[in-house]
């Protein structure tokens, strides 16, 4: 028994993963595969499905996970056949800034939210120069996951600007799209 198909996927996406059972090499249709999870934080694994290998020996499962998971699959007659397989999920943060175009010395209102849900945890608002990625500020998450954070925008030119979550026990750090702000 074997798995394959999607290892990470960003939080609110979907992926299929894929077990396919073989016996020297041939596929063995027809066979039932008991699959099994375990989300981050979670005991033990919970039986999720039951299926019966096609033609090729494969089963497939469609997978929308909040939080990283292991898969695993069992042989139904042969429990010590196992086949496992680790799905990590990464935060999705999205990120909007209040204009694109502002003066010297003005300020750029930046908010998002994170998803899944980590309240009190800080984020990185980074600013790409020159060197590199640069963290700018350290916005905390509120109840419901939000963050606002001001930025000024001190000299002229283009603020390439996005935001980062790390990783947690439960999920894979986040990256936001990029925001451009030009500054007249």
């Amino acid at each position: 028994l074997t798995a394959g198909g999607a290892t990470s996927l960003t939080a609110g996406g979907r992926a299929v993963i894929r077990f396919v059972a073989r016996s020297n090499g041939a596929p063995l249709a027809g066979t039932h595969v008991v699959i099994s999870s375990r989300p981050a934080g979670q005991r033990g694994l919970h039986t999720i499905r039951t299926a019966t290998t096609g033609a090729g020996g494969a089963v497939s499962l469609a997978i929308a996970p909040m939080r990283n998971t292991v898969y695993r699959a069992v042989l139904e007659a042969a429990p010590a056949t196992a086949a496992t397989t680790t799905v990590t999920v990464h935060q999705h943060i999205t990120l909007v800034a209040d204009r694109l175009r502002i003066a010297r010395g003005g300020v750029v209102r930046l908010t998002g939210r994170v998803l899944p849900g980590h309240p009190g945890a800080r984020v990185r608002v980074q600013l790409l120069t020159a060197a590199g990625w640069r963290t700018v500020a350290l916005p905390r998450l509120g109840a419901a996951s939000h963050f606002a954070k001001t930025v000024i925008a001190a000299l002229r030119g283009r603020y390439v600007l996005r935001v980062v979550a790390p990783a947690t026990a439960r999920n894979g750090n986040g990256q936001s799209a990029t925001v451009t702000v030009r500054v007249r």
